[in-house]
């Protein structure tokens, strides 16, 4: 399925789906869906697999579950590490197929996109949870040469 066809058109009378630009990276379009859309079934599917974000790497899109963005913990900082997080993906050139030392690397370069972005309450939000997520510390995380370039080169 490709996704962008989930994403016909944003009204600004529907509700269930928010489309903007990311402020991490203007780039990048994020969409929030919620329950109420009438393609969430199909995007609940991908959120179960892949989690509350995902990004499409070849259309640089960026989706978010609507249900996890109206839990009451969930702030802007964390929307804004999401974005992070998911830029850092196409950032690293990854595939579409995370595994765990992707998520990990992405992580630790989100952290380091929001610091250079000047989000740092995202930064430190993914920094607390970066144990969490993989079973690390943050600083103890030693990540690629390439990835450090690739970096690099992103926020220069």
């Amino acid at each position: 399925m490709k996704l962008t066809s989930i994403v016909k058109e944003v009204s600004n009378e529907d509700h269930s789906l928010f489309a903007f630009r990311s402020e991490i990276d203007p780039d990048f379009e994020v969409f929030i869906i919620y329950p109420e859309n009438e393609r969430y079934r199909e995007m609940k599917i991908m959120f179960e697999q892949w989690g509350s974000a995902f990004i499409d790497l070849s259309e640089k899109q960026i989706f978010i579950d609507g249900k996890e963005v109206n839990k009451k913990w969930f702030t802007n900082n964390h929307l804004i590490f999401q974005q992070a997080h998911e830029i850092a993906h196409s950032v690293l050139k990854h595939d579409s197929d995370f595994d765990e030392d992707q998520e990990a690397e992405a992580d630790f370069v989100a952290i380091q996109i929001c610091k250079a972005r000047g989000k740092y309450k995202a930064a430190t939000l993914g920094n607390k949870q970066f144990i969490k997520r993989n079973g690390i510390e943050y600083k103890e995380y030693k990540f690629s040469k390439r990835a450090g370039l690739l970096l690099q080169e992103y926020i220069l």
